[in-house]
């Protein structure tokens, strides 16, 4: 019930229903088939910020426009937009031209459901007073965590200044002491690979407890009654 708050209501609000918040440029070429491709700038509650790349496919009417969108997700962190997201767009224009898309996530896991998202776009192109289209997409995710930028900053500063009161060596060991790497990249295939594999490792555990299961005899159940 809570988990747009991290099962943790008191401490923790979520006031504008997202979790990570996106602008940036989008690029929408077909007719009858087409593709859809999109650079952002991502960030979350959570001090990650960094940049999504994504790429796909779909039904869609015609087309060719180069649009700014702003997206919202219900997604945890940016590196749980990576991999790959059902879109599906309805707008329309010729000139300018504008829509509204629903993104489906596709992180689901074992416990909970896979996030949502919506985008704002609007730009310029051609295509049909009303227009609607379904992608397929990709995508990938790099960022930094600004809270551990700034606290590898000062562990710097400290041992910088540690190495000159014990007179020690400039090295790369000593100055970068007791800091922690705050750069992640996600690729969206690896996020497709490694969920499918877990769910082969789901169904390989289902299908041995089966075949353990010790059937019911009479004798059994005779055993169980006594």
């Amino acid at each position: 019930m809570f988990q747009y708050c991290h099962n943790n209501p008191i401490n923790f609000i979520d006031p504008d229903g997202t979790e990570t918040t996106a602008l940036g440029y989008n690029v929408t070429v077909g007719k009858g088939l087409g593709i859809a491709l999109s650079i952002q700038l991502i960030w979350d509650d959570q001090w990650n910020i960094g940049f999504s790349f994504s790429g796909g496919g779909g039904v869609m009417a015609p087309e060719y426009s180069l649009q700014v969108g702003l997206e919202g997700t219900s997604a945890a962190t940016i590196y749980d937009t990576a991999g790959s997201t059902t879109v599906i767009s309805l707008g329309g224009g010729e000139g300018l031209v504008g829509g509204i898309d629903y993104i489906d996530l596709e992180n689901e896991t074992d416990n909970a459901k896979s996030d949502k998202g919506l985008k704002l776009t609007a730009g310029i192109g051609l295509g049909t007073p009303i227009s609607a289209s379904a992608t397929k997409n990709v995508s990938d995710v790099a960022g930094v965590n600004l809270k551990q930028l700034a606290k590898n900053g000062k562990q710097v500063f400290k041992n910088i200044k540690n190495t000159i009161t014990n007179k020690g060596n400039f090295n790369k060991k000593n100055i970068f002491k007791n800091t922690s790497n705050p750069y992640k990249v996600v690729h969206g295939v690896d996020v497709i690979k490694n969920k499918r594999r877990s769910r082969m490792r789901n169904r390989q555990k289902s299908n041995n407890f089966r075949k353990r299961r010790i059937p019911l005899g009479p004798s059994r159940l005779f055993q169980f009654q006594r």
